[in-house]
């Protein structure tokens, strides 16, 4: 039964996010990875998706995009509301290697917040 509760309610929640934005949502964990397709449209979705279901709020500080409206620039800072926070830029956005960041709640002595490059 649990197991199909998380199931429907990771489904849902992926739902709502658009094919090219790079939200991962599992048990958790909640990784996103800032893509060189991204529009604005999409960083304000992601923005406004994580604090609604989540509270985590995204401050974007500086975003660069190229003509065709692609992301190719950001600086953000992120507070998961919970004492972990942090910020992170990069000047040149590439698809790899990942970028962005990862609040894990799990208490398996894994790491519980990530931002920047990421593994």
């Amino acid at each position: 039964m649990k197991s199909t509760l998380i199931t429907v309610f990771l489904c849902t929640l992926l739902l709502g996010f658009t094919k090219t934005e790079k939200v991962i949502e599992k048990e958790n964990r909640i990784e996103v990875v800032f893509k060189s397709d991204f529009t604005i449209d999409s960083l304000v979705n992601i923005k406004n998706r994580l604090f609604k279901r989540n509270n985590i709020a995204i401050n974007y500080t500086s975003l660069k995009f190229n003509k065709a409206g692609k992301l190719i620039e950001i600086a953000f800072s992120v507070n998961c509301n919970d004492g972990f926070n942090g910020s992170a830029s990069i000047e040149q956005l590439s698809n790899k290697p990942k970028f962005g960041f990862i609040r894990d709640y799990q208490s398996d002595g894994g790491i519980p917040f990530q931002i920047g490059g990421l593994n």
